[in-house]
């Protein structure tokens, strides 16, 4: 059977849609959420002897996969960049 390259791209296309998680993706990730459940009191207990220090980068490297992760926005301040200021009158 020969398939051709515009059906072949539209099939790759249906097979890695933007936004969709595969099955094992979402398998996994109920998993790992069960995990976590059961465990909660041991993650609590094993926070609870860290130093501060510890326990803050823990706490800072579980949460990049609870909260959004936002893009870094860069602003390129050139040389000659002048900014206005608007005021107001009362």
């Amino acid at each position: 059977m020969i398939i051709s390259s515009q059906r072949a791209k539209e099939m790759g296309a249906k097979s890695s849609r933007k936004g969709i998680p595969n099955k094992s993706t979402k398998e996994i990730r109920g998993i790992i959420q069960t995990l976590l459940e059961n465990n909660l009191d041991k993650i609590q207990d094993d926070l609870d002897q860290m130093t501060p220090e510890q326990r803050v980068k823990t706490i800072l490297s579980l949460a990049k996969y609870v909260l959004p992760i936002k893009k870094e926005e860069v602003f390129k301040q050139e040389d000659n960049f002048k900014p206005f200021v608007i005021s107001f009158k009362e």
